[in-house]
């Protein structure tokens, strides 16, 4: 029995490591000094900060202003006829709260064009939304948008490294009928604007930022003992 139990532990682990390696970064930007800088601002104010990081030293901060703070990423090209599956990660923390919004319901916005495809953007709703790899907010899902209401701890005015969330979006459906032939994937990101001229310190840090592609579903392995049970006896 443990010969057999350490038999298909073994197998499950080589499994996972199979379909991690498929799974290709397309895109990173982690906002560190040493690395290029993928991404414009194209309007309002954003700017790489040292308050908050999840790794490195330097997470980007999108200012609360009252024009709105929009950040366009590099052209992300996607032309591997292999890839069947995207996946965008990132960490944030977003302390806006809705109310100082010209629009409470829209506050941090996620947007996608294929460009050569499409004539407007695609605004990333409930949708593209990973509940089961990320972080899941129930009050992104319901209003597709990030404010100080997504997730418990975020209304605090000082942020720490304790309240960055990770989330996943899930982009296979949007890109699957177009060829991988000039296949190409746009990314925004918008804060929209304050409704008041007071000055606030409030914004949205986000960090590691990665796009990722592969020929199969990108799923985390989950190993389980519980599955495996005479795996915690071995060896005796």
């Amino acid at each position: 029995m443990k010969k057999q139990s350490l038999f298909l532990l073994c197998l499950f682990v080589c499994m996972a490591m199979s379909a991690v390696s498929q799974i290709t970064t397309v895109y990173r930007q982690g906002f560190e000094a040493s690395e290029a800088t993928t991404y414009t601002v194209v309007q309002g104010s954003a700017s790489p900060q040292t308050a908050v990081a999840v790794a490195g030293s330097r997470a980007l901060k999108l200012e609360h202003n009252t024009t709105g703070t929009m950040i366009l990423f590099d052209t992300i090209n996607l032309n591997n006829g292999a890839w069947q599956h995207f996946a965008l990660e990132f960490f944030h923390i977003n302390n806006v709260d809705p109310t100082t919004c010209d629009r409470s319901s829209l506050v941090g916005v996620i947007e996608v064009k294929r460009p050569g495809v499409d004539n407007d953007w695609t605004k990333v709703t409930n949708n593209f939304y990973n509940v089961v790899e990320g972080a899941y907010s129930t009050d992104f899902f319901d209003r597709g948008s990030f404010c100080s209401a997504s997730y418990e701890g975020w209304d605090n005015m000082t942020v720490s490294d304790n309240m960055w969330k990770r989330e996943r979006f899930d982009f296979d459906v949007f890109l699957s009928n177009q060829s991988a032939v000039g296949r190409k994937l746009l990314i925004r990101m918008t804060l929209m604007a304050r409704n008041s001229a007071t000055a606030t310190t409030a914004g949205w840090y986000i960090d590691d930022v990665v796009l990722k592609a592969s020929p199969d579903p990108m799923i985390t392995p989950m190993l389980s003992m519980v599955d495996i049970p005479a795996a915690y006896a071995y060896p005796s």
